[in-house]
């Protein structure tokens, strides 16, 4: 999304020991529309937007940026008479392609309601009426989660026996946009034993394979499998496994994996299990031509007991090469933490990762979405009751937020002696440099240089932002000087 000016002026910067993470101030969703699983996207025209239910209600709410400050009016998106299953732990699921965006919700009932799709065309601004996804004869269908590549649609969901056990992942596709669905086809049945039966799934699609990506219960055994389709759904006829520490318990964790295809042959993960009985996160790449893993990483951070690990979510974005993810964990009561890496699972360290609400009460439930190095997280505030979004940035991710822009680096920050920016030089155009004070005031200038080194003399400590213009053409981005 790009940022205006005025609103990074009011970054705020904490440090951790190797990266430094930036955050803006938190926007609050009005209370009285709830707070349950928020998931967070980008619109096709650069505008995050949450999709959440209330529990109160039973509505499924979506609310879109603005652009500028907050968020707009939330829609309800639920029929009047068809109300919502809504749990802690799961709920409705979203996907955007272009201008289109799918929401799919199971309505209220274990054993009654069915699955149903909701589309807008225009952005989120409006959406159409609802189609119903799945072909059951009972209502046992549960966890629906979306995933959309040129208008055909793909749902998967939980599917029962008609006594409402021997869980199984389905998938329903659609081939006119949304607007008919195909029967179901039974996903996980290659997989030995049966489905974590609270536990959402993670469904993905590129132009060679449909990867649904779900917690497998294998006599109390309940670990990350995946299963792959080759012929867009129609069948599931491989499988493999992202998560090998046999993690038994009776009882069904209600947490399941997050996961993006990276290129055209790899998975990301990132799930919670359990080592030596305490809980754990771990993130995993997979290499699906070769049909072998790429290594695994554990999320830890340095200084914390790491206790209470759960609900981990992750996004990629692969034109800057990013991974960031988001996770709940015991801080002052549950917090609400990010860790990044601009060079895959190698980059990971507990070091790294940092605390973005760290305040007394339960901040939980988080997801992410990356967008031009900017990381956007949504979470849930049990003190306010209500959800909150926040922005960040890091200071290995590239700084490029205009849309007429170019690209520029700012290393080291935060500096106590010399910061060096870099940007690409345009052609036939002389540069400019301006540094503002978190005031918007001018404080600095310089011009005509092919790379610019601002010294400590030259400003005093605090954060700054710098814009760089060659003839239209505009970078901006940030730093701070520390004492």
């Amino acid at each position: 999304m790009k940022i205006p000016f005025l609103f990074i002026a009011v970054l705020t910067t904490a440090l951790v020991s190797a990266q430094t993470f930036t955050k803006s101030p938190t926007i609050s969703i009005d209370a009285d529309y709830g707070f349950y699983h928020p998931q967070i996207e980008m619109t096709g025209d650069d505008k995050a937007c949450l999709l959440w239910t209330s529990s109160d209600s039973l509505d499924l709410y979506f609310a879109k940026h603005n652009g500028v400050d907050d968020f707009n009016t939330p829609l309800k998106l639920n029929p009047n008479g068809v109300d919502v299953q809504d749990f802690v732990w799961s709920g409705a699921d979203f996907a955007v392609e272009g201008t289109n965006i799918y929401a799919v919700f199971k309505q209220a009932g274990y054993s009654t309601g069915g699955i149903y799709l909701v589309k807008s065309t225009d952005n989120g601004d409006s959406f159409g009426d609802t189609v119903r996804v799945d072909d059951l004869a009972v209502g046992y269908g549960q966890y629906p989660d979306v995933a959309v590549l040129n208008d055909t649609v793909w749902v998967a969901f939980m599917d029962h026996n008609a006594s409402g056990g021997d869980p199984q992942y389905v998938v329903a596709r659609s081939i006119d946009g949304g607007l008919s669905f195909e029967p179901e086809v039974i996903a996980g049945a290659i997989l030995p034993g049966e489905a974590c039966d609270c536990c959402q799934p993670e469904i993905m699609v590129d132009a060679n394979r449909v990867v649904l990506v779900l917690r497998n219960n294998n006599s109390n055994v309940r670990d990350i499998k995946a299963v792959v389709s080759s012929d867009r759904g129609a069948t599931f006829s491989n499988s493999f496994s992202l998560d090998d520490h046999n993690w038994v318990t009776n009882s069904c964790p209600s947490t399941g994996p997050d996961a993006r295809l990276i290129g055209s042959d790899k998975i990301m993960a990132i799930y919670k299990s359990t080592v030596l009985s305490n809980a754990a996160i771990f993130v995993h790449e997979y290499d699906m031509v070769a049909g072998s893993s790429n290594g695994e990483v554990q999320v830890l951070v340095t200084g914390t007991t790491n206790a209470l690990m759960n609900y981990p979510q992750l996004d990629y974005e692969a034109s800057e090469s990013m991974l960031g993810f988001v996770w709940e964990q015991a801080g002052d009561a549950t917090d609400v933490y990010i860790n990044a890496s601009s060079t895959g699972l190698n980059g990971i360290s507990a070091s790294n990762a940092m605390n973005i609400t760290n305040e007394p009460g339960t901040q939980n439930k988080p997801d992410i979405i990356i967008r031009n190095g900017v990381f956007h997280v949504v979470y849930a505030d049990y003190n306010e009751q209500n959800l909150k979004y926040l922005q960040l940035t890091s200071n290995f991710a590239k700084i490029d937020k205009l849309t007429n822009g170019f690209e520029s680096f700012v290393y080291p920050s935060p500096s106590s002696d010399v910061v060096t920016i870099e940007f690409e030089k345009l052609e036939g155009s002389n540069s400019i440099l301006q540094v503002y004070d978190i005031s918007g005031q001018l404080v600095y200038s310089k011009s005509e240089q092919s790379s610019y080194q601002i010294t400590k003399s030259d400003l005093n400590s605090g954060e700054y932002i710098f814009t760089i213009s060659q003839g239209e053409s505009i970078s901006q981005g940030q730093f701070q000087f520390v004492d």
